[in-house]
């Protein structure tokens, strides 16, 4: 894996770990969980993933600078000349973004909850950095609209896959009765369907955008790793539909029903978020062309 590939793939696991942090805050809310003994899961949950982020972002500018360069010339005139460029101011935003998050996060773990609107309000625009640095921003029709879907089809996985990881996180750490972990899948999981069709909705627009002949998909390099992500996007689909209407009604079950049923979770968190978002990354990270 080259560096800016790796860089984007740490960047959405980043995102998208920063976004399910947030929606992690605004759920246990709606169930009256705020006054847990380990209620800081989002906190943690965001924590982590902002640093996940500013690490990508580093990454990321790093190998532009490296493969950009001039090898004659000094490394702080080519950085400073790589900032003033379109992607380099994005790059810059998205950095400071990610920073403020990642204070905002540290703050909120101190009991200070007005954090979190601070934190929420760095979240959002970040969606919208792998549109402003890849595919979207490149349209030559329709670039905003372009823009704005790609920031919701982000947003929308760092709701499935972010809120998916914040549920798993949180169960484990409580070693929650079994009751309320049904209780807390369920409100959940209509998130997760909204998150889905999201997803489903705003990627086939990518594809009419980008893809002129869908016939020519298997001779292409951006064509195959397209097929690839709608395999595994079908797969997480599939087994997000089994774990919704099969594995959540076994968690109120036995031990052992409820280990298979969160097992069946972590799998369909593993194919979603590891796979699916890094062959996300290697779609971007392709010219469509």
């Amino acid at each position: 894996m080259d560096a800016t590939l790796l860089g984007r793939t740490v960047v959405f696991y980043g995102i998208v770990l920063c976004v399910g942090a947030v929606f992690g805050r605004l759920l246990p809310s709606r169930l009256g969980t705020d006054e847990d003994p380990d209620s800081r899961s989002g906190e943690r949950l965001g924590r982590l993933g902002a640093g996940v982020l500013l690490l990508g972002l580093a990454a990321l500018f790093a190998s532009q600078l490296l493969e950009f360069r001039d090898p004659l010339a000094p490394l702080a005139g080519e950085a400073r000349i790589l900032l003033g460029t379109s992607w380099g101011r994005t790059w810059l935003a998205a950095g400071v973004g990610a920073g403020v998050a990642c204070a905002s996060f540290w703050m909120a773990s101190a009991g200070r909850s007005r954090a979190w609107f601070i934190g929420a309000a760095s979240v959002v625009p970040l969606a919208a950095f792998p549109a402003l640095s890849g595919h979207a921003v490149a349209s030559e029709d329709l670039q905003w609209i372009a823009v704005t879907a790609d920031g919701l089809h982000v947003l929308a996985a760092g709701v499935w896959m972010g809120g998916l990881a914040w549920v798993l996180w949180r169960t484990r750490a409580l070693h929650e009765p079994a009751p309320r972990a049904v209780t807390l899948v369920r409100a959940f999981s209509p998130w997760a369907r909204a998150g889905a069709l999201v997803l489903v909705v705003t990627g086939g627009f990518a594809v009419w955008l980008h893809v002129a002949d869908l016939s020519a998909l298997p001779r292409s390099p951006y064509g195959r790793w397209l097929i690839l992500k709608l395999t595994l996007v079908a797969l997480t689909m599939s087994l997000g539909w089994w774990n919704w209407r099969c594995a959540t009604p076994r968690l109120g079950g036995t031990a052992a029903d409820a280990r298979a049923a969160r097992r069946s979770m972590v799998l369909e968190w593993w194919v979603g978020f590891a796979l699916v978002i890094a062959v996300t990354a290697a779609l971007v990270n392709t010219s469509p062309s």
